[in-house]
């Protein structure tokens, strides 16, 4: 109960935190208590409720039985406390596809382990690993990590040091290496960027600023340029070259272009590539990669030339993991 009205009351003021100590006073009629809560003991609270959660899930899977050959551990590092980076391994279902519809999501997945390190490297990733491993009591069927250097190096480490853990790589990920790849050094790519820079500068803070670029993480950017370049392939047809200054308004829309309309030869290939490759994904995170889906995603990158890096690295990627699949079972 406790835990639900937090929720409820976070979830209610979670952009005031004043607000939200003012839910407090809700507390002591349902749970009979003399003395509202604090913010800090509540926080305390689901915090040993996490952790909690988290030991009875791994002593359950030390005591099922081939418990080994029925999860895959999802490994990433990402940047929470402060300096520090957060090193977390979540277990999934190594038959979440066949025994759900569905892509995996939050609630499918259980926590196995965290740590929080300044830095993480391949030698401290695969320690932390090995001590997982001991409490636990046994090694996960695989692992899912995304294209980290650091990550790849661990396993590597750890099969060199009598293990054989199979690792798949992560379809979003790759795809975005993929495309960093083919486009990163395009002619048109830095004058696309530049010139929608400059777009967003001169729409904003104006009547147009509806029709301003959105915004794509430099740090991850190709998992999310699609985003853009879509964008930049709406607007462009939204005013033709040929077309007279017939209205104020688009007028100042084509002052505003800058160098876009001398990219749309990259807009058009991008879209080409991005497209079928989304559509690849979608199959792919919604059904899982076998030997239907994979004839599904074939017939789609056709509209690829055949000797696109994107459609063979894509097609080399597909065989590698149905071949892993086929090792697991």
């Amino acid at each position: 109960m406790l835990f639900s009205l937090f929720c409820a009351c976070s979830s209610q003021h979670e952009s005031d935190s004043v607000q939200l100590q003012e839910c407090w006073p809700c507390l002591p009629p349902y749970l009979g208590l003399l003395k509202t809560p604090c913010p800090q003991t509540v926080s305390n609270y689901v915090s040993r409720l996490s952790i909690a959660k988290m030991q009875t899930f791994v002593q359950s899977l030390g005591n099922a039985a081939g418990g080994a050959m029925q999860t895959v551990w999802l490994i990433d590092i990402s940047i929470g406390l402060g300096s520090g980076k957060i090193l977390s391994v979540l277990a999934l279902n190594l038959r979440h596809h066949e025994q759900n519809e569905y892509a995996p999501g939050l609630a499918d997945v259980q926590c196995v382990a965290t740590a929080v390190e300044e830095s993480w490297n391949g030698e401290t990733i695969a320690e932390f690993l090995r001590k997982v491993f001991a409490k636990v009591g046994f090694f996960p069927a695989a692992f899912l990590k995304d294209g980290g250097t650091d990550l790849e190096k661990a396993i590597r480490l750890l099969n060199e040091q009598g293990t054989s853990l199979e690792c798949i790589d992560d379809l979003s990920h790759m795809v975005a290496n993929l495309f960093k790849h083919e486009y990163a050094e395009d002619p048109l790519f830095n004058t696309f960027i530049t010139a929608c820079g400059q777009v967003s500068k001169k729409l904003k803070q104006t009547i147009l600023a509806c029709l301003a670029p959105p915004k794509v993480s430099t740090k991850a950017r190709f998992m999310n340029l699609h985003r853009l370049v879509e964008w930049a392939d709406k607007l462009l047809k939204h005013v033709p070259q040929n077309q007279a200054e017939d209205a104020p308004m688009l007028a100042k829309l084509r002052a505003s272009l800058d160098q876009l309309p001398e990219c749309e030869p990259f807009i058009k290939r991008f879209l080409r590539d991005a497209k079928s490759m989304l559509a690849c994904q979608k199959i792919l995170k919604q059904e899982g990669l076998n030997l239907a889906t994979y004839a599904q995603c074939q017939k789609l990158i056709e509209v690829m030339p055949a000797s696109s890096s994107i459609r063979i690295g894509f097609t080399d990627w597909a065989k590698s993991q149905l071949e892993i699949a086929n090792r697991l079972g």
